[in-house]
């Protein structure tokens, strides 16, 4: 693996880190089993416009309420997916040509692939207001 390569994972790892900390009391076992298998694609974290995709993860694995589930849980509920058989959750980054007279430019999006032990894949889209 390249130094460059590395340097960007463990500051990718950092980030999460530290998300996980901020989120401490609105996380649980779950959301920190999933933050754990956390892969960011197509993101650049030495651009400081990248941080968006950490606020992206933190709204999908926050909890308003100790008793309420994630987002994040809410779909492997509902996909009956059981945490054993989440292998990683890939973050990527990606653009869709505006076709909406110009609605909606103002928003970042990311696509959550939740990977399966059974090499099944679940896609969800996250996206945040500019």
């Amino acid at each position: 693996m390249s130094i460059r390569l590395e340097a960007r994972l463990e500051q990718a790892q950092r980030l999460v880190q530290r998300l996980e900390q901020r989120l401490k009391m609105h996380v649980g076992h779950l959301e920190r089993q999933l933050l754990k298998k956390v892969e960011y694609v197509n993101v650049d974290f030495e651009d400081p416009r990248s941080r968006y995709h950490v606020e992206m993860l933190g709204e999908f694995v926050f909890k308003e309420s100790e008793g309420q589930p994630s987002f994040a849980s809410q779909v492997l509920e509902a996909n009956g997916v059981v945490e054993d058989q989440l292998e990683k959750v890939i973050i990527e980054s990606f653009e869709q040509e505006d076709i909406s007279l110009d609605v909606g430019t103002k928003r970042n999006v990311d696509r959550a692939l939740l990977v399966l032990a059974d090499g099944k894949t679940i896609a969800v889209t996250l996206s945040l207001d500019k």
